[in-house]
């Protein structure tokens, strides 16, 4: 049995669920499937939506959606369909002040619900004013946040296994995202950045000095848009593997 979701005010063709049935028939290990998605605004200003839309589409795998699933919502809400045990085996929606999908997928996720995206577009995804989204404090950045600090937190605790956890950015936002870490009981050891800034407390590692694949474990709060991802390659060139020796948090 499945549950299927979707918006008032999103748009899918008919075939959508007939496709999400059929691939969640064949791939038993799945158990949330989304499906890529259009974009459309009546807002005067709306790219930082459509970015986020694009960084969303581009998430298709399994690996992916587990990998990149502290930087935002790997998949569109309006999107999705799921297995109706799951609701049964790790709770469903969290009706406290928080974004309710980000934490369901979360949950879900450190619990080894594994997702997965159709490379179709089967949703567009209407951006207006009064979507709660850009109206409500559920979904305000402090919201998304603390959410993903608790559950990177829980992650954390599993991952470390003994090794320092050090925190790639020094600006007062990612030094506060660092702290919330902290409150959540995971030691931050030191800071890395491009330039050598002091951070009180600790220590101050230069970014081509970081420790080799193994050693530590980084976690990027850097959030200016594309930076994710620069972050994530120079990591990669250095033998440190994303999901094991660092994570992107932004």
């Amino acid at each position: 049995m499945y549950i299927a979701r979707m918006d008032a005010d999103d748009v899918s063709p008919p075939e959508r669920l007939v496709k999400q049935v059929a691939y969640l028939e064949a791939h038993p290990e799945v158990g949330v499937l989304g499906t890529r998605t259009a974009f459309a605004s009546t807002m005067h200003e709306s790219r930082g939506m459509q970015a986020f839309v694009d960084w969303q589409n581009k998430i298709l795998s399994p690996r992916e959606h587990y990998v990149k699933r502290f930087v935002d919502a790997p998949l569109a809400h309006p999107t999705v369909m799921f297995r109706r045990e799951l609701v049964s085996a790790h709770g469903g929606y969290d009706t406290g002040p928080l974004p309710e999908d980000h934490e369901l997928w979360l949950r879900w996720m450190d619990a080894g619900v594994r997702f997965a995206k159709l490379p179709e577009e089967l949703l567009t995804w209407n951006d207006h004013s009064g979507r709660l989204s850009r109206t409500h404090p559920n979904y305000s950045v402090d919201a998304f946040f603390a959410t993903k600090a608790k559950w990177l937190a829980r992650w954390m605790k599993r991952k470390l296994d003994s090794r320092p956890a050090i925190i790639a950015g020094t600006s007062a936002l990612c030094r506060d995202r660092a702290a919330k870490l902290e409150a959540e009981g995971i030691a931050v050891n030191a800071f890395t950045d491009v330039k050598a800034r002091e951070v009180p407390g600790y220590s101050f590692i230069p970014h081509e000095q970081l420790p080799p694949a193994g050693e530590a474990f980084i976690v990027s709060f850097i959030s200016q848009r594309g930076t994710g991802e620069r972050i994530a390659e120079f990591l990669s060139t250095r033998g440190l593997a994303e999901g094991t020796d660092f994570i992107l948090a932004a």
